[in-house]
Formats: structure tokens, C-alpha cells, sequence
């Protein structure tokens, strides 16, 4: 399967006027899947770090946003399975 490029992807939403997780279900699922997968790694890292001073500062700034981000781009993001 070829993945197409961003802009090409948004040239198919604007075209079909559906959001591109609906126009790609399957491929949306897969990044959803590894976004999960990589945010659980992240977090039971960060548990088990011995990391001090600054850069357990910069980790954990960097692993509350990226979560931050993650839940508002979840709770945006139409799903498959919801009507248009």
C-alpha cells in the first residue's frame, strides 16, 4: 500500500470533504495504535529513570505536553466510526 503525502492527503479531504482518519481508517488506526504503544514506553521509562537535575526537568516538561497534546488531538480527531 502506498501511503500518500500530506498535502496530497489533505487534497482528498478538502475533494471528499471527510477527515482524513476516515478517508484512511485503517492507516489512521495503525498511528493511533503506535502513538499509544510509544506514550506507554515514554511513561514506564520515565518511571524507572534515575534521571536528576535539569534533564529529568526537561523529560518530564516534554512527556506532560506531549501527553498534553496527544489527549487534545484524540478528543479532535473524528473517528471511523462516528457519522458525518
Amino acid at each position: 500500500m502506498t501511503i500518500p503525502g500530506l498535502l496530497i492527503a489533505l487534497g482528498y479531504e478538502a475533494i471528499f470533504r471527510a477527515p482524513i482518519s476516515e478517508i484512511f481508517p485503517g492507516l489512521y488506526q495503525t498511528v493511533e495504535a503506535s502513538i499509544e504503544e510509544r506514550l506507554a514506553d515514554m511513561e514506564k521509562n520515565l518511571q524507572h529513570s534515575t534521571t536528576k537535575g535539569r534533564k529529568a526537568s526537561s523529560i518530564a516538561a516534554n512527556s506532560n505536553g506531549f501527553g498534553s497534546v496527544e489527549a487534545q488531538s484524540r478528543s479532535q480527531l473524528p473517528h471511523a466510526s462516528q457519522d458525518l
